[in-house]
């Protein structure tokens, strides 16, 4: 009952209509060209990795995972200019991969000394006791831990393993090795771990002739374990990175968006009533990923025409993110998702037509072509972002087929929901949690 009698007020005003606000706004330079499958790298000079000079070349099958690796921070040179990818990764570095994989604190871990071969003032030493304390990592002796040697291959996956089990992952499932050459040659305390990493696709054979090898005992090098990681982030943890939310009502918190904004949500909501209770907060927390930016603002639309016809480009989904790549490191942002077309549908904006190039502003009134700017620009100015799209239920369906097909041709990732729990049209708690499940469910389809 805390919020009933605002929710009423809220409903009135939204079936009456009306939202006021808005000033003659000059949008930025829109983008032109033809629409493309986003691509991890295009080859550029804005590649991650491109200050190194013996980093992988574009193309090859290691370069978008170093690529991740630098932009994530698991990695860095091993000097100013060389990153030196075929090197052997060493026990040491791998627990230090592995605690910025799990963002650790590890200020907290001083050094204990409980291997003779680790000093306090080493860089990976907090990493080793992080992983010696978590049960992640284990000597390779009484009192030894050898972080300076290569890591193997069936080292590193079990390094991988225990790390799940510490997280809470489902390590019940493995897979047999038959399918390799050398599977004779896996140890036996590696049995399952590596079975485990062959089933999650963590990690594929070398193929030598028309046989593939595993080759548990060989050193893994800085390439592979840079593939390992991102697979183990992409597949597993569902690791987002850096978060930027662009919404409506739906995401919208009062503490958690910016000064001025409207927020739907807040303390005195009956179940939503903190931030980790949103979708995008359950969300965040579940793949140990960061919320960069909140950019919602309830009743707004995708396209430039909201409620009573009026027009709004400064507070327009398309509007906000033009605002936000002018103000902020755009460059930062790891994934994008975009939780809009309620209002479209709920105002009754002009729907129009997919359109990928030549916007006019005329043509940012309508939601289609709007709707394919956004991502566009997404797609020009944050290339190496993930983009997530959320398609609402009980909405027109023009719109939600019209997102389903942009989606589609333009490699965009589309959580289409249905049946979410409301109150008043927004999401209970329960709801929250069918949203967020719902993203989770679309990126396992993903992973494979």
């Amino acid at each position: 009952m805390k919020k009933t009698l605002i929710r009423i007020v809220a409903l009135i005003v939204l079936i009456c209509i009306t939202l006021t606000l808005f000033s003659t706004y000059a949008p930025a330079a829109i983008g032109t060209g033809k629409a493309d499958n986003q691509t991890v790298c295009k080859g550029t000079g804005l590649c991650p990795s491109s200050s190194f000079t013996d980093a992988p070349l574009p193309g090859s099958w290691s370069h978008s995972a170093v690529d991740y690796a630098c932009k994530r921070g698991y990695f860095s040179g091993t000097s100013e200019k060389t990153i030196s990818p075929d090197a052997s990764a060493t026990r040491g570095m791998f627990v230090c991969v592995l605690s910025k994989l799990d963002g650790a604190d590890l200020e907290n871990y001083r050094y204990s000394g409980c291997f003779s071969d680790v000093k306090e003032d080493d860089y990976f030493a907090r990493a080793v006791e992080w992983a010696f304390k978590n049960g992640i990592a284990k000597g390779t002796g009484e009192a030894t831990f050898s972080p300076n040697s290569p890591v193997s291959r069936e080292q590193a996956m079990a390094f991988l393993y225990s790390y799940a089990e510490y997280k809470g992952y489902n390590i019940e499932i493995s897979s047999e090795l038959v399918s390799f050459a050398d599977s004779a040659s896996v140890s036996q305390w590696a049995q399952t771990c590596v079975k485990w990493c062959v089933f999650e696709g963590l990690i594929s054979g070398v193929r030598v002739g028309g046989s593939v090898f595993l080759s548990p005992r060989s050193p893994m090098t800085r390439s592979q374990l840079a593939v390992i990681v991102m697979a183990f982030d992409t597949r597993i943890s569902f690791c987002l990175g850096n978060v930027l939310v662009l919404g409506d009502s739906y995401s919208s918190f009062e503490t958690s968006v910016p000064e001025g904004y409207k927020a739907y949500y807040d303390e005195y909501d009956d179940t939503v009533y903190s931030p980790d209770r949103m979708w995008w907060g359950l969300l965040i927390n579940e793949t140990n990923s960061s919320l960069l930016f909140n950019d919602s603002y309830s009743g707004t639309t995708i396209c430039n025409t909201g409620y009573n016809k009026t027009y709004c480009p400064d507070i327009s989904f398309i509007g906000r993110l033009q605002k936000f790549i002018k103000e902020s490191d755009a460059s930062r942002v790891d994934t994008v998702i975009i939780f809009g077309g309620t209002n479209d549908a709920w105002a009754d904006s002009p729907i129009g037509s997919e359109q990928y190039d030549n916007f006019s502003e005329d043509d940012l009134r309508a939601f289609m072509p709007a709707f394919c700017y956004m991502i566009k620009l997404i797609q020009e100015e944050m290339p190496y972002a993930k983009i997530i799209n959320i398609c609402n239920c009980d909405i027109k369906e023009t719109i939600i087929s019209g997102m389903q097909n942009v989606c589609e041709k333009m490699n965009v990732t589309c959580v289409t929901l249905s049946q979410i729990k409301k109150d008043l049209r927004h999401p209970t708690y329960d709801g929250m949690v069918q949203i967020k499940d719902a993203i989770i469910s679309e990126l396992k389809k993903q992973s494979f």
